[in-house]
């Protein structure tokens, strides 16, 4: 079973933003907690479904 990983910077950023939106809305945080935890899930279980990015350093 695959499973993903939080950086600590990201994990520090959906703390700050959560504690912003559940000023006034605890249900609006709730659900965008709830669906970044799908969103990953998903990427875990399908990581080509994405579409490749291609910055300008990359040649």
């Amino acid at each position: 079973m695959s499973r993903y990983i939080f950086a600590p910077t990201a994990k520090q950023d959906l703390a700050e933003i959560n504690r912003y939106l559940i000023k006034f809305s605890p249900a609006a945080a709730r659900r965008l907690k709830e669906k970044i935890q799908r969103q990953c899930k998903l990427l875990v279980d399908f990581p080509a479904m994405g579409k490749r990015l291609i910055t300008s350093n990359q040649g």
